[in-house]
């Protein structure tokens, strides 16, 4: 069912892994989304454009505009808050004298090839220092994530393999993704960074666990695409009313409230987290 050339992303195997059913319905059939993840909808759309304006922001400024000027244009208080706190933490981080030490890659992209497939990336930031490679992902959930589920997360897997898997190809220097680092970086909670380190063992791993997963996709029937068995999951999917699992979207308050839901601006990433973080 699948074809050839597929772009297996984080999102992508992220759904697999939580619903195949929605893996199909999106991918496969690519279906139009016909309900509202969330209620009411304007708090949802709200929140999910100030993440996005957030990391336009954080790109701006690594392009080298004056984060005074960028401030300005500030209306949101939130907005306004994120950016004093991401500035507080770029000049800890990224403030070198030298900057030929230092090579920033904002909203970088790297595809590498798995079977007869792509497995893409888009990064927040990329930042090579000290001859290795970090990976930044900016997060503006309202609540913070713990270390498990972030673990768990395909990101997680993804993003750090990629990168190892690029340097194979030689797309990038195989000395710089030696001891390999990805820092999750959360507005509302700037000094709570979150990190992984990530090394040839968990490659090679790693490197099994995709295999074997984008193999079990090339394999399934149209029917062998299930529904989750945690209804929890269903609350928020846009494509609910196919599995006649309800077609009213539950309150988007209830669950940041609750802890069990964050919000974020990123186009590829948590748009609507539905697990208990």
């Amino acid at each position: 069912m699948l074809c050839d050339g597929f772009q297996f992303s984080q999102s992508s195997l992220q759904d697999f892994v939580e619903c195949r059913q929605r893996f199909k319905l999106r991918y496969i059939e690519q279906l139009a989304w016909p309900a509202l993840e969330s209620e009411p909808y304007m708090q949802f759309e709200h929140l999910a454009d100030l993440g996005a304006r957030y990391h336009r922001l954080i790109h701006q400024y690594f392009l080298g505009i004056d984060p005074d000027r960028l401030f300005e244009g500030l209306m949101d208080e939130n907005l306004k808050i994120w950016w004093q706190n991401f500035l507080a933490f770029a000049q800890k981080q990224f403030n070198i004298e030298d900057e030929s030490e230092m090579v920033t890659q904002p909203e970088k992209v790297l595809a590498v090839s798995i079977s007869k497939h792509t497995l893409v990336a888009k990064y927040d930031l990329l930042c090579i220092s000290g001859g290795r490679l970090q990976i930044y992902d900016w997060k503006t959930t309202q609540k913070r994530p713990n270390r498990p589920w972030l673990a768990a997360r395909i990101q997680t897997l993804l993003y750090p393999y990629i990168c190892f898997q690029s340097a194979s190809e030689g797309l990038i220097p195989d000395s710089i993704v030696e001891d390999l680092e990805m820092t999750y970086w959360f507005a509302n909670y700037p000094d709570l960074p979150e990190k992984f380190i990530y090394d040839k063992d968990k490659f090679q791993a790693d490197a099994t666990s995709l295999t074997e997963m984008i193999a079990l996709i090339e394999r399934l029937e149209e029917d062998d695409f299930a529904l989750t068995d945690d209804i929890k999951k269903c609350r928020y999917c846009v494509y609910r009313s196919y599995c006649d699992r309800g077609e009213t979207a539950d309150k988007i308050q209830d669950y940041i409230d609750a802890g069990e839901i964050g919000v974020a601006g990123d186009s590829d990433n948590w748009v609507i987290d539905t697990e208990q973080v």
